[in-house]
């Protein structure tokens, strides 16, 4: 890969994650969230490839910074559901 592959990449995914973080921050229903949740799980399968292992599971390989930023935003969206008053998690 070129160095400015590289950089548009990282650029591409730090424009996805804020993304991500928008969707996150403005649910207020539980069932927001989850979808929140999926296109979460979109943002890591887009920036992650298929490793070689053999495994029943599916695996996947990803850079540090996709992990991170995955990390990131996972917590964001536990925080987002902790936060979500009784009557609208169901």
């Amino acid at each position: 890969m070129f160095l400015n592959e590289s950089k548009m990449d990282l650029h591409e995914q730090l424009h996805a994650a804020i993304k991500v973080k928008r969707v996150i921050d403005s649910c207020k229903t539980l069932d927001q969230l989850n979808n929140a949740r999926q296109y979460l799980n979109l943002f890591f399968q887009r920036f992650s490839q298929p490793s070689n292992l053999k495994s029943s599971f599916r695996t996947v390989k990803a850079d540090q910074s996709t992990i991170k930023l995955y990390n990131n935003l996972f917590n964001i969206w536990e925080k987002k559901v902790a936060q979500l008053p009784e009557n609208s998690k169901y």
